[in-house]
């Protein structure tokens, strides 16, 4: 590696008005935290831990400090802490979540542009916060209590996926104010990265980054940000880098330095390189110390693949494969695999279509080959795959080596799909076991939704001889969503044993809709009501006139049946004569 290649990027302070930290744990508010900190002027800083925060209070001025805080601190009243621990005069913002830092932004700030994005994907947050910087915008988390205060912006984006009542809102609220929404959605942040920068324009340098992270760079708007993996970058980026008149970009994080290496080399040595792994202060003129980067990890689902398990039955020729995804993110799987004999490579296969494993799914991959000249003594499987969450860049690979089981592999299994209906909230796929053995059944369907081909996961199942299971799939569709997708595919992974799910079948079934007829149900509901209500009211009346009756049997009783008194004689009085 070439000294000239790398060079140590540091953070020269600019002139800020204040210095801003953000204190919570959640990278939503984390996001807020820092657009409002730029709509002040202030340099942002993360508090990031509770060891980090004497690091960061020790490098921090003496006075005009405002502390962002929430109601999930990463420490609590952190403000506090520094004007008595330290003697830093501090101002505090105090907020419960970052929906209301998003409203607090839109009623006193007015921002002129505006960009959705889904907490599903928070790295499309990180490629759109320079452009909406910029533009003298905000980045938000898509969320309904703020698409009807739309109306003080004068762009509107959406990046990436969002959920589709929200889209829908959006786009309607947006035609009510007589506003257009521009849509930057190319399946998947890497790829929106390439597309924002084409929004971006002409400019001569950018930011690399893997989009798990904020880091202070990303507030300061001068440059677009591109999306990156670890180990490779995805198709078209040097293509993307020249057409915009990059010839230099910056590295965020020293584990980027293969790739950055890499791009450089692919490029022809026409684009500079520059890698920040360290952050310094200025203090008294002077920089302090080189320390780490601090940066906010922002939480996402990641696959995780493992391979667990190779299989060989020499009467088929067939070779099976088992992969464990223990992540908790679905994965896009690309299979490359050598066969090694006494560690020499005898044979390859590749599989040139990728498979979808869901999380916790284990998932058995068959190919057809044979071994059986060559031996059954020290054989191994060598498995060189890539996967990743989105299926147009796979940014991970993995390198395992398992010894090859040879044996005969019996599944009598068999299963067949019946139907599939929708009730309104359930899509419900009905499988049959037809075979003498229990079946264990693994499977996804396939919905095209505004446009657009998407997978959900219906779980597993496990289906006794001759009794019937039920694959669910909990989502709501509209009456459009219901014309485009009248024949769903179903694609079913399925198997004798639960870990050898070796079998596959995709079937395409006609959805039927059996949601209940409303006003039938409001029309039987009401006049049963009301006789269950009359009924109530007349028994009623019949115990009230009960106990009245019996009450003025009881007084009758009393009064008649009750004997009388015997009176006291009265003595007799002798009247004196007058004289």
């Amino acid at each position: 590696m070439r000294r000239s290649a790398f060079l140590l990027f540091l953070l020269l302070i600019p002139t800020f008005a204040g210095t801003a930290v953000i204190n919570s744990n959640d990278w939503r508010e984390v996001l807020a935290g820092m657009q409002l900190a730029k709509l002040e002027g202030h340099e942002v800083r993360f508090l990031v831990s509770v060891r980090q925060a004497d690091v960061l209070a020790q490098n921090l001025p003496p006075n005009n400090v405002t502390v962002i805080e929430t109601s999930n601190p990463i420490m609590q009243d952190y403000a506090n802490y520094l004007e008595n621990a330290y003697d830093i005069e501090t101002n505090e913002l105090l907020f419960r979540n970052y929906r209301e830092i998003q409203n607090h932004i839109l009623r006193y700030y007015e921002p002129s542009s505006i960009a959705f994005i889904s907490e599903y994907e928070p790295e499309n947050a990180v490629l759109s916060l320079p452009m909406m910087f910029r533009e003298s915008g905000v980045v938000f988390v898509s969320e309904p209590s703020i698409f009807s205060r739309m109306g003080v912006v004068e762009k509107i984006y959406i990046i990436g996926h969002l959920q589709r009542d929200h889209q829908r809102t959006i786009l309607s609220t947006a035609g009510a104010l007589g506003k257009s929404v521009k849509i930057i959605n190319q399946g998947s942040p890497y790829a929106n990265g390439l597309a924002v920068l084409d929004v971006w324009g002409r400019t001569d340098k950018a930011i690399l980054t893997t989009g798990e992270f904020f880091e202070t760079t990303l507030s300061d708007g001068s440059h677009p940000v591109l999306l990156v993996g670890k180990e490779q970058y995805p198709e078209g980026l040097i293509e993307s880098l020249d057409t915009a008149g990059i010839n230099q970009v910056y590295v965020i994080g020293s584990d980027l330095l293969s790739v950055a290496q890499k791009i450089r080399e692919d490029s022809g040595r026409t684009i500079g390189v520059m890698v920040k792994y360290g952050e310094g202060y200025l203090q008294a003129g002077t920089f302090s110390e080189v320390l780490a980067l601090t940066i906010f990890q922002i939480p996402m689902p990641q696959p995780n693949i493992t391979f667990t398990r190779a299989i060989y039955d020499s009467t088929t020729n067939k070779l099976y494969i088992t992969l464990f995804n223990q992540g908790d993110g679905a994965a896009y799987f690309l299979t490359n695999l050598q066969i090694a004999q006494n560690g020499s490579v005898v044979s390859s296969i590749r599989d040139n279509e990728m498979i979808l494993i869901w999380p916790g799914e284990e998932v058995t991959q068959t190919f057809t080959i044979d071994l059986a000249s060559i031996g059954s003594e020290n054989m191994t499987a060598i498995l060189n795959g890539k996967y990743g969450r989105f299926e147009d860049f796979l940014v991970k690979t993995i390198e395992q080596e398992r010894p090859i089981e040879f044996g005969v592999l019996e599944d009598n299994s068999n299963i067949e799909m019946i139907r599939a209906t929708y009730d309104g909230t359930w899509i419900r796929v009905y499988i049959k076991n037809i075979a003498g053995v229990t079946a264990y059944v693994s499977g996804y369907v396939e919905l095209t939704l505004d446009g657009e081909l998407r997978d959900f996961y219906g779980g597993d199942l496990k289906i006794e001889s001759g009794k019937t299971g039920v694959l669910k799939v909990k989502i709501e569709l509209t009456e459009e969503d219901l014309l485009a997708n009248s024949i769903i595919p179903v694609n079913l992974r399925y198997g004798e044993k639960r870990s050898l799910l070796v079998k596959t079948l995709k079937q395409y079934l006609e959805l039927e809709v059996v949601k209940f007829n409303l006003m039938l149900i409001v029309g039987i509901a009401i006049p049963l009501l009301i006789t269950m209500l009359l009924i109530v009211l007349m028994r009623r009346r019949e115990r009230s006139k009960y106990y009245k009756v019996r009450k003025r049997f009881r007084k009758i009783k009393r009064t008649k049946l009750r004997p009388k008194r015997r009176s006291r004689p009265r003595r007799a009085v002798k009247k004196r004569k007058k004289s």
